[in-house]
């Protein structure tokens, strides 16, 4: 549901917006980000919706006949698994970036990331780093 608003080119901030289980949160982008999100806007967003004929201010359209971006997405995690097998929906590749970033940041960073109401919430997937050490240890330790 971001809109097109909800981009900062300029500054290279994104600002994903409240919804009912995360909180609102302004992100920085990265130049390869900001130059990716300019060139889906100026080129391919707009082809889309000439194609289309339609008018909406939402950042992501579907590229079908429909509405909904489920396909689209559907579609993207098809071609993604072409390349890395292990992954299998859009949840477990939030998933692993939120794990990613708890071993990076601190987790109240991770929390404000995520976009995480509760600290608890963010401390579940703190756990999943502790239970892959423990399946790294038993798998690698000679006794």
């Amino acid at each position: 549901n971001l809109k097109v608003s909800n981009l900062d080119l300029e500054n290279g901030l994104i600002v994903v917006p409240k919804r009912k289980r995360h909180n609102k949160r302004i992100l920085n982008l990265s130049e390869e980000q900001v130059a990716l999100f300019h060139e889906y806007i100026e080129h391919i967003r707009k082809a889309i919706i000439e194609r289309k004929k339609i008018n909406t201010d939402l950042l992501f359209i579907s590229n079908g006949s429909g509405n909904k971006m489920l396909n689209s997405i559907q579609s993207l995690i098809r071609f993604l698994k072409k390349g890395h097998p292990k992954i299998r929906n859009v949840n477990h590749l939030r998933a692993s970036v939120i794990t990613y970033w708890t071993k990076k940041y601190n987790l109240r960073k991770v929390q404000y990331l995520a976009g995480h109401r509760y600290i608890s919430s963010t401390e579940n997937y703190e756990l999943n780093n502790i239970n892959d050490l423990k399946n790294s240890i038993i798998s690698l330790h000679p006794f």
